[in-house]
């Protein structure tokens, strides 16, 4: 009966899973609860300086990987943004920003900070006064301006002139593109698309080879330019079009027999070569040019690392690699550049998914599936070549699994406060063992580990002993050496020797061709010792070396030669003292889980790398006893939201150096303005290279950000104030270097950034300061005083 039920429940995931061979893409998220301005982001750019920008209705915002800057119309500053609508964003090539909104063009300074309207006049005296629809460039990076109601505009950099084009029904404007042969694309809404090569002398209609005006009844949001002659179009009823111009034949891109409304697309952006990822009113497309495979990302509010919003307008990749999104109701949606690719499960309700988020145990069969057990939500069972989760077929079993074996074609699984079970794979048969008051049952019902042997014993390890499995008899052997002692992990190792690691004892060796028993723990004074009796997990390397983890001492090996324990902790750098699990990769790299996220210790060279949430883990904490490698070479870690899935041979270096920017420039904890009277900046402080200050202006920080959004805790800054600093002062992200109280003089304020790898950049910003004396300490007063 259970077999039959597992099959139909199993039958029934797999028809609502997603496309078992599509990438998943876990993107993260900014929004309102990170100072963003608005939840609707229209446009999207990154300056030369590396700075990220975001048009929302409500103000324009600038990010440097830590903070929003937000930019808005202010009545009593005639150099602030005109209008907070920001529709269209486009950088020129002085490193100015044009800036499109409901009230025609603003350009920003990045020099003084401030914005100035664009008020020159075209030849027919016109200026740029309604909406602007769209910004975009020629191929001599001259401007061209879509405005609703006003029609086309050019500017011309080098002249600095303005020309007008007075193209009809200029209120249904609703898109531009200049394309590779600088002819013009018009898309309208509801009339179709035009083009012209010739400024507008000609002005036609874009018709297939039949003759047919595609967007007749249609509104065209994106017009794309590509090679060879192509065009990409999105609109609201057409979807994504691919158009040969020579040709002038049409190709849906997008067809999706399983809705019964047309996509509506709004932007188009090539990701790379063969990649376009298409921003619709349901989500993402990402469509591949040279396979013509469709991925479609959606928003589910049962899923932290989905889209945040369906209607997606608009897209950008930046200089890492890393891809933004903007939606309307969502806000910012980052997909990062893809170092160490960690697949990630968890719970999603309503789809085929882990059932419990705290991840203890995992066991593979001799089919190369996944048992895992989870601390909330029972066992899974898992197959790496789908991605598919199987409920488990055991009727009635706990929740809580904490140890997991494999006898043969026998699961053993070992719970919390319910005793132990078995399962027989092929049959689907269980049995269910509780604790008992006679000497051949369990001595207690909280299992916590489990070993068989290579001669096929298994080993129960418990909260208050440890016992031993008889096959012959199904019943079990008190191991009364162990009794009221918390066995938390088992191993044989390839001598033969059973290793117990436990909870407040040490490490135990039993050796079962003598039947000793030898019993190591941590005596202070002893060098070389058991460092801690907190003993949490072992494992034996490829070079049968001994490894084993504590709770609150980092790790340690054990050379059973010399009976000697070598200590890793924080002391030598090791980024936590409680490591959970070790798994070993290949050429002596160890993986270790702890509080702090995944570490990868090198041990030739005794260093290690730390991994954390932010490189793409579910959680820094980790959770006990829990990892595996699998028989292909993949590597499992659970921790307390899921777990994470991996091969170290997939990451590739971030060697990517940031630029550093300083932000900020703050007198008394007050930001300085900029050319106002007694402010020291005369320009912004991201330009300044030199500041004088008065004597009472003694007192002052600067803020600086290393410009990464890929992994920004991976980038370190250094800083130091040289004159007054003795040595450079070591962050991360953004920060504030502040000092009080300096004495009249000369310094130089100095900050750079290093990579993942710790490598420093040669770049480095810096800034020289001079305080005056106050007058009556300059040399004029001496001289009086003379």
């Amino acid at each position: 009966m259970y077999k039959h039920l597992f099959l139909l429940i199993s039958i029934l995931f797999s028809l609502s899973s997603p496309c078992v061979h599509a990438e998943r893409y876990y993107f993260q998220h900014l929004g309102l609860k990170n100072k963003l301005s608005q939840s609707s982001v229209l446009c999207i750019t990154q300056d030369r300086n590396g700075f990220m920008w975001f048009g929302t209705k409500d103000g324009l915002n600038r990010y440097d990987g830590s903070n929003f800057r937000i930019f808005k119309h202010n009545h009593s500053n005639p150099h602030s943004l005109g209008n907070n609508n920001v529709n269209s964003l486009h950088e020129n090539k002085d490193g100015k920003l044009w800036i499109g909104t409901d009230d025609g063009i603003y350009i920003y300074d990045p020099l003084t900070e401030t914005f100035s309207k664009l008020t020159c006049k075209s030849q027919d005296s016109l200026c740029i006064t309604q909406p602007i629809v769209q910004i975009t460039t020629d191929t001599q990076k001259n401007i061209w301006i879509a405005v609703e109601s006003q029609g086309v505009f050019l500017f011309d950099n080098d002249r600095q002139t303005l020309t007008h084009y007075a193209i009809p029904d200029a209120h249904l404007l609703s898109s531009i593109c200049i394309d590779q042969q600088n002819a013009v694309w018009i898309g309208y809404n509801g009339k179709g698309l035009y083009y012209t090569d010739d400024h507008f002398q000609n002005f036609r209609l874009f018709q297939t080879q039949e003759g047919k005006n595609l967007f007749t009844d249609d509104q065209i949001f994106k017009i794309f330019p590509e090679q060879h002659n192509t065009l990409y179009t999105g609109s609201a009823k057409g979807g994504l079009k691919s158009i040969n111009i020579l040709t002038r034949t049409v190709t849906d891109l997008l067809p999706d027999s399983s809705q019964t409304e047309s996509i509506f697309v709004r932007n188009i952006y090539p990701i790379d070569k063969k990649t376009l990822w298409v921003a619709t009113e349901r989500g993402i497309y990402i469509y591949n040019k040279e396979t013509r495979e469709i991925q479609h990302l959606t928003y589910n509010p049962n899923d932290d690392y989905s889209l945040s919003d369906n209607a997606i307008y608009s897209l950008y990749k930046d200089a890492e690699g890393g891809i933004w999104i903007g939606s309307y109701f969502g806000g910012i949606d980052y997909y990062p550049t893809q170092y160490a690719t960690f697949e990630k499960y968890y719970p999603i309700i309503g789809q085929n998914s882990l059932s419990g988020k705290v991840v203890r145990e995992f066991c593979e069969d001799e089919d190369g599936n996944l048992w895992i057990g989870t601390e909330d939500g029972g066992l899974n069972k898992f197959n790496p070549k789908t991605k598919e989760f199987s409920p488990c077929p055991l009727a009635g079993l706990h929740y809580n699994v904490h140890a997991l074996s494999m006898d043969n074609h026998t699961l053993w699984i070992g719970t919390y406060s319910k005793g132990l079970y078995s399962l027989d794979l092929k049959t689907c048969r269980s049995r269910h063992y509780l604790m008992g008051h006679a000497e051949n049952t369990l001595n207690d019902n909280n299992i916590y580990s489990m070993c068989r042997t290579s001669a096929g014993q298994l080993y129960i390890g418990t909260t208050t002993g440890l016992n031993l499995y008889n096959h012959e008899t199904n019943d079990f052997t008190r191991i009364h050496k162990m009794d009221g002692i918390f066995v938390f992990n088992i191993l044989e190792d390839s001598k033969g020797n059973i290793w117990f690691a436990t909870y407040n004892s040490g490490i135990f060796k039993y050796n079962p061709r003598n039947n000793s028993w030898k019993n190591y723990v941590s005596t202070p004074g002893v060098p070389h010792g058991l460092p801690y009796n907190k003993v949490i997990s072992i494992y034996e390397d490829s070079k049968q070396r001994l490894w084993f983890t504590m709770l609150g001492r980092g790790f340690c090996s054990f050379n059973q030669d010399t009976e000697e324990f070598t200590t890793y902790d924080s002391s030598q750098g090791l980024a936590n003292d409680v490591i959970y699990k070790i798994v070993e990769a290949n050429n002596d790299i160890l993986w270790l889980t702890s509080n702090k996220g995944l570490i990868r210790f090198d041990l030739k060279t005794k260093t290690s790398n730390i991994y954390a949430d932010n490189n793409g883990l579910l959680t820094n904490q980790f959770n006990y006893s829990s990892g595996i490698k699998s028989k292909d070479g993949t590597i499992y870690f659970g921790c307390i939201n899921g777990f994470i899935a991996f091969k170290p041979e997939s990451f590739t270096e971030n060697t990517y150096f940031p630029p550093v920017a300083i932000t900020d420039f703050l007198l008394f904890n007050k930001s300085a303005d900029i050319g106002t009277k007694d402010s020291p900046l005369s320009q912004s402080v991201t330009y300044t290279r030199e500041i004088n200050l008065k004597y009472n202006q003694n007192s002052f920080a600067f803020r600086f950000a290393a410009l990464c959004y890929a992994a920004p805790e991976e980038n370190y800054l250094s800083y130091t104030l040289k004159g007054f600093d003795k040595e450079w002062y070591s962050t991360t992200k953004s920060s504030t270097a502040s000092y009080t109280n300096l004495k009249p003089g000369d310094y130089t304020f100095c900050v750079k950034t290093a990579n993942a790898k710790g490598e420093w950049s040669n770049d480095i910003k810096s800034i020289h300061i001079h305080i005056a004396p106050p007058f009556w300490k300059s040399p004029w007063a001496y001289l009086l005083y003379c």
